[in-house]
């Protein structure tokens, strides 16, 4: 493992983490609030698309534990 990768595996592994206590608190608003004003409707769709980025950097760093290859930025594989 290249220090790029390495690094890109540690700074995946702590934003997961932090990403995780932001969806659990948007959860419990979610749950807590009634109704179907804008803050319930903007608070669904904010949890729809967190959970999807949590899975998106979960294969991320499945993929970078494992080895497999990683597309850049820059369009290259690492």
């Amino acid at each position: 493992m290249n220090g790029q990768r390495a690094f890109t595996l540690i700074f995946i592994c702590g934003w997961i983490i932090a990403w995780s206590a932001g969806i659990f608190m948007a959860a419990t608003a979610f749950l807590g609030s009634f109704g179907a004003g804008f803050e319930t409707v903007f608070l669904g769709g904010w949890l729809l698309a967190a959970i999807a980025g949590w899975f998106f950097a979960a294969n991320t760093i499945f993929k970078l534990a494992t080895g497999k290859p990683i597309k850049g930025r820059d369009g290259n594989y690492y």
